[in-house]
């Protein structure tokens, strides 16, 4: 007895995806988060941080700016400055 054979093409395995939140204690410095951030991109498909880091340094160079250069404070500069140091302290820290 033969069996027919089907026209079916193996399927090949979906890709897998994993998200992974890792919650990292003890770096009490910039550096420590530096030298972590460079480890875990060094593997392949992890990402780490990094947008993150670049919007809070745009949203703290006017905070700085505005707190350092007198020329440039106007009246009522430090609501202006809390608005843009907010996200930093908060999103940013987080």
């Amino acid at each position: 007895m033969t069996v027919p054979e089907t026209n079916t093409v193996p399927r090949s395995p979906a890709p897998i995806s994993r998200y992974v939140k890792l919650d990292i204690a003890g770096m009490t410095c910039a550096s420590c988060a530096m030298r972590i951030e460079k480890k875990l991109n060094k593997i392949d498909g992890v990402s780490a941080l990094l947008q993150r880091v670049k919007i809070s340094a745009a949203l703290s160079l006017p905070v700085l700016v505005l707190s350092m250069i007198p020329a440039f404070q106007f009246d009522n500069w430090q609501w202006l400055a809390l608005m843009l140091a907010s996200p930093v302290v908060t999103w940013g820290a987080w």
